[in-house]
């Protein structure tokens, strides 16, 4: 008996034509910048994606962000800004230091290229719980893709 809950899909956080990868469009047989991990193995990827946007650190805390800063984006300085501030842009695959500045150095995580994909939005985001990922998952990808914007 399957414990799968159905829920309704969610959509895709852009639209088709915005998309910047289209990798996925081709094939579907790997994850685009990551050959090793197969889409069709929906565990290796989802884990392999909680790694890349997950942090526990952050989630444990984000009931609380507000107290630290204000709900809106002005207070957020775009790269360029980073260095006229005289900071260094410190390039890290540690989702726990995105965007996280210490004294003149910011750090920040690349943005994955399978992220920007809409064919990897809308089959395996979607509704990830259907792939044995959790919501939260989704937000927290969602999350870090907004960083971006």
């Amino acid at each position: 008996m399957s414990t799968h809950v159905e829920t309704p899909s969610l959509p895709c956080p852009f639209h088709e034509g915005d998309q910047l990868n289209n990798d996925l469009d081709a094939s579907l047989d790997y994850l685009p910048g990551y050959p090793r991990i197969k889409m069709s193995n929906e565990k290796e990827l989802f884990d392999f994606i909680r790694q890349e946007v997950w942090s526990e650190d952050l989630e444990s805390m984000s009931g609380r962000l507000w107290w630290m800063s204000k709900q809106d984006s002005s207070n957020i300085s775009p790269l360029h800004r980073q260095r006229v501030k005289g900071r260094q842009i410190i390039v890290t695959e540690d989702p726990r230091l995105h965007l996280i500045w210490i004294d003149n150095r910011t750090f920040l995580k690349p943005l994955p290229r399978y992220i920007t994909s809409y064919v990897f939005w809308d089959p395996f985001m979607s509704d990830p719980s259907k792939y044995g990922a959790r919501v939260e998952l989704r937000k927290a990808a969602l999350g870090y893709l907004r960083t971006y914007f």
